[in-house]
């Protein structure tokens, strides 16, 4: 979201990233949690959104399996130097965030960039 990139203006929606970690008990059950879920307001581009709160959550495990893939978005939550909570996976993740900026991501990024242009 706008925040992240200190590109806000007045009528910006606060949009937040979570990642957690699932209980091992939980991944192997015959229902295991959703990978990802999210709330998002459905409104025109542009429009006014101040106040609205945008979530997006995805488990550790789902969010590392993308992560590995190039998933631009997941890389560049390991560069925000946003105020967060942090878990000691999440610093194993930060110390070792430039071995996720490969090839593979910067293409995945390219095609990301060119489908909004």
């Amino acid at each position: 979201g706008s925040f992240m990139y200190e590109l806000q203006v007045a009528t910006s929606d606060m949009d937040f990233a979570l990642i957690y970690q699932a209980l091992p008990k939980s991944l192997l059950s015959l229902n295991p949690p959703r990978d990802e879920f999210s709330h998002h307001e459905h409104k025109a581009f542009a429009s006014d959104k101040k106040g609205d709160v945008e979530y997006t959550d995805r488990e550790l495990g789902f969010f590392i399996t993308n992560l590995a893939k190039g998933n631009p978005t997941n890389v560049e939550l390991l560069f925000s130097n946003k105020p967060a909570h942090r878990s000691w996976a999440w610093q194993e993740l930060l110390e070792a965030r430039h071995s996720f900026l490969t090839l593979r991501c910067a293409k995945q990024y390219m095609g990301f960039v060119s489908q909004r242009l």
